[in-house]
């Protein structure tokens, strides 16, 4: 579902400005999914970023931009400024 909705969201920006070869582009894609609940742990446990939570306490995610399941995890609508701001005082 990934790869599916991250492919057609951005046909554009996926097959020419960034990628051009296809299996390229489906390794990068694996790295990332794989890779993505790490790094949102490393964000948030050694950066210090905090991102929305659920009521149950777990992190929030929602669809963005296409997608066609929650997968984004966020802090309002300032995410980018977050992980940067947190980033830059380390």
């Amino acid at each position: 579902m990934y790869r599916l909705t991250t492919f057609s969201v951005g046909p554009y920006d996926n097959n020419v400005y960034v990628l051009s070869d296809p299996k390229a582009k489906e390794a990068l894609l694996i790295d990332a999914a794989n890779d993505a609940p790490r790094i949102i742990k490393e964000l948030e446990n050694k950066i210090g970023c905090l991102f929305d939570r659920a009521p149950d306490g777990r992190i929030h995610q929602k669809a963005f931009a296409g997608q066609t399941f929650d997968r984004t995890v966020h802090v309002g609508d300032l995410t980018g400024i977050e992980i940067m701001s947190r980033l830059r005082d380390q």
